[in-house]
């Protein structure tokens, strides 16, 4: 039997299939679950996991920054699955393993991606405790032993807590300053010469041919942002950033 949609808003949390239903009523459009994992994709709806008793390896800060593909990277990663979890986790989609899955599922390509890393979760009540999903497996001769988990976890775990769902909903209801063409094209020019400024004075794999790697200058940006700064996926800035270099050299050619 259905939930009434005044029952349907107290519970605590809602399983994929049912926030794709409120929100479709609340919306007055059909919603479905890709929707639900492109609006996670793209920072506007916050997913969870349920986890039960399982292994996980922690991301720790290093006292000193290590050099890396020309970036500053301050964490590390616990060689063992020292932590065992329990409860409810947010699920962190800005890992490339997990958007590359969840983008082939949206545009139903499995070839898309390839299947590599595992997937990660970030304590609610402390934001910088980030933790790297394992399992346990079976080997040849009958013992358990802990290797890193899948790519995504099973989407029946995944979850919408009611806060998230409750934030996402008024959002909808609120409507952003629209900003005339000429200002956004401005804006985005701007932005293109910006992000070409950026480049030259960085190293050769900054540059993809004669034009700027967008991965590379995106990179950066999501190592420089704040941890509390939210709505800004690695997926979102690349748009964002494409589209700002095409506007600039579209400017250059005019």
């Amino acid at each position: 039997m259905a939930l009434s949609k005044k029952l349907m808003k107290r519970k605590s949390w809602y399983t994929l299939e049912d926030t794709a239903k409120r929100i479709s009523v609340e919306a007055g459009a059909e919603v479905t679950t890709k929707d639900l994992l492109q609006l996670a994709l793209d920072d506007e709806l916050t997913l969870s996991v349920i986890i039960q008793w399982q292994p996980a390896r922690k991301e720790t800060k290093l006292d000193k920054p290590v050099i890396k593909h020309g970036l500053e990277l301050a964490t590390a990663l616990e060689k063992e699955a020292k932590h065992r979890l329990d409860g409810v986790y947010d699920l962190d989609v800005n890992t490339e393993a997990t958007q590359v899955i969840f983008t082939s599922w949206i545009i139903d390509d499995p070839e898309y991606g390839l299947n590599f890393g595992s997937w990660c979760v970030i304590d609610p009540e402390n934001p910088n405790n980030r933790f790297h999903m394992c399992k346990y497996i079976e080997d040849e001769e009958g013992e358990f032993r802990i290797v890193d988990a899948d790519p995504v976890p099973d989407l029946s775990r995944v979850i919408v807590k009611r806060e998230a769902l409750d934030a996402f909903i008024a959002s909808l209801a609120e409507e952003a300053p629209e900003l005339k063409i000429a200002d956004d094209t401005k804006a985005l020019e701007a932005m293109g010469l910006l992000a070409e400024t950026y480049v030259k004075e960085r190293a050769p794999d900054y540059w993809f041919g004669d034009k700027p790697k967008v991965s590379r200058i995106v990179d950066d940006m999501l190592a420089a942002k704040p941890e509390d700064v939210t709505k800004m996926s690695r997926r979102k800035l690349q748009d964002i950033v494409s589209d700002a270099l095409k506007a600039w050299e579209a400017k250059k050619r005019a």
